[in-house]
Order: structure tokens, then C-alpha cells, then sequence
């Protein structure tokens, strides 16, 4: 009885060492597994970034690198499009008035064919009731059949001005005294561009500065408020006064002086 005891511990002793090698085999399978599902999944992951930033570090490069042709075509383009510094059209000071656009809107218009009637053009809903009882102050409707139009944008309504012989723009009070656009100095060009287009149709084109103070009593022989310089320093106003088409007026009137002026050049009274 104690040799079979003895026979049946020494196989369980046997036993003990498989048991605990296989407990270490099955224990090492799942770390192995274990270890084989993070690898994969970090794979996955740098796949999936991968597949994400490619396209995004390509465009970057695309885009902001020196080299792109296109950057240099698109420099290249802004240089031959400046204008020259020595461009002149018709005598007129170079400037940011004289853009294609501008003598785009400028070629448009043909001279001619221009009716015996006086267009009476203004900037301003506002005042174009007052320009029109100044004007009537010189003229009546029986003399001459008169036109009023309202210009609030040159472009394209320069196109739409009265083809009238005789165009009389009123240009309201500004406290810098402003009559016509200075080159470089005010933003647009709304008042020179509709002076030239009506100078293109041909029409006889007269300036009016309306409301300034200091005309309300202009004597014999003066068409304008002498202390307005714009009148004389103004490279395209100073055209039209040596021509006497340059007048200023404070009321709802023309002084003496100047009704009998405008009469004599409309009417050839």
C-alpha cells in the first residue's frame, strides 16, 4: 500500500512541472496575442493618418512653395499690365483717371448729332431742383427746350447724357472747394469723366459752382468768385474758364452780368 502511494505521488510530482509549463505556455499565447493586437492597431492608425496627410503635404507644397510657375506668371502679369509713366492721351496728365476702363467708357461716345436744347446736369436728387431755377434764372423754357438729368454714377450713365448742344454741370458746394477732381488727390473721378464725355459728343459745356458765398455780389466782367482757385489751377477747369464756361453762383440766381453772358452764348443775343 505505501509503494502504490509512493508511486502515485512521484507521477503528480511528474505532473506539477507540465502543468506549470503549460500554465506558462498559455499565458505567454495570450501576451503574444495581446501584443499582436496593439501592433495592429497602431498599423492601422499610421495607415489611415498617412493616407491623410499625404494629399494635405502636397497641396502645402503646391501652393506655398517659390518655384510654382504660376506665382511668377501672376507677377509677370501685374508688371505688364502697370501703366507707363510716360503715357499721355490728348495732352491730359497721367493719371489713375485715364485706366482702360475709363477710355473704355470715354470711346463709347460719338460725337454729333447733337439736338439745339441745353442739358441741365446734376450729381445730387437733392439740389437738382435749385440747378434748374438757376439756369431758368438766365434762360426760360420758351428760348430753349431744356434737359434735366441726374448723374450719380459715370458708369455707365455717361452713355445715357442728353446729345444736347449746350451742357450746363452743376457742381454743389464742398468745403475743401472741390469743383473738379484733382489727380491724386480726391477718390473717383465721377465730375472730370462727364466733363470729357460731353466735351466728346461735342457739346458746349459749361461748369457751375453753386451755392459759395462769396459770389452772391460778383460785379461786371466776373463770371466767377476770383478767390476760387480751382478755376484757374485745375488742368481741365482751367480750359473751360479761359473760355468763359467756368461761373460760380451762391442764390437761386446768375448775377446781372452773368444771364447777360450765358444769353449771348446760347442764344447769340
Amino acid at each position: 500500500m505505501y509503494k502504490r502511494f509512493y508511486c502515485i505521488e512521484k507521477r503528480i510530482e511528474r505532473g506539477f512541472p507540465s502543468v506549470e509549463r503549460d500554465i506558462k505556455i498559455l499565458t505567454g499565447t495570450q501576451q503574444i496575442h495581446g501584443n499582436k493586437y496593439i501592433t495592429y492597431s497602431e498599423t492601422v492608425f499610421f495607415l489611415v493618418a498617412g493616407l491623410i496627410l499625404e494629399p494635405l503635404i502636397l497641396f502645402l507644397l503646391y501652393k506655398y512653395l517659390p518655384w510654382r510657375s504660376g506665382g511668377h506668371q501672376s507677377h509677370d502679369a501685374n508688371v505688364s499690365d502697370a501703366p507707363s509713366a510716360g503715357q499721355q492721351v490728348h495732352g491730359v496728365q497721367p493719371n489713375r483717371w485715364n485706366s482702360p476702363r475709363r477710355m473704355n467708357i470715354l470711346d463709347q461716345i460719338c460725337s454729333g448729332n447733337l439736338e439745339e436744347s441745353i442739358c441741365i446736369l446734376s450729381f445730387y436728387e437733392e439740389t437738382q431742383d435749385m440747378h434748374r431755377d438757376i439756369l431758368t434764372s438766365a434762360l426760360q423754357q420758351k428760348d430753349i427746350p431744356m434737359k434735366p438729368f441726374l448723374l450719380q454714377v459715370t458708369d455707365p450713365d455717361a452713355l445715357s447724357i442728353p446729345r444736347c448742344r449746350f451742357v450746363f454741370i452743376f457742381v454743389d458746394y464742398s468745403e475743401r472747394n472741390i469743383i473738379l477732381e484733382n489727380p491724386g488727390q480726391e477718390l473717383g473721378d465721377n465730375k472730370v469723366v462727364t466733363v470729357k464725355a460731353c466735351q466728346k459728343m461735342g457739346a458746349d459745356v459749361f461748369v457751375i459752382y453753386t451755392r459759395d458765398s462769396d459770389s452772391s455780389h460778383l460785379g461786371d466782367g466776373k463770371l466767377y468768385n476770383k478767390d476760387l482757385s480751382a478755376f484757374t489751377k485745375h488742368y481741365l477747369l482751367k480750359e473751360l474758364t479761359a473760355r468763359n464756361r467756368g461761373l460760380s453762383v451762391n442764390d437761386k440766381t446768375f448775377s446781372p452780368y452773368q444771364k447777360s453772358h450765358i444769353r449771348k452764348v446760347v442764344l447769340k443775343k
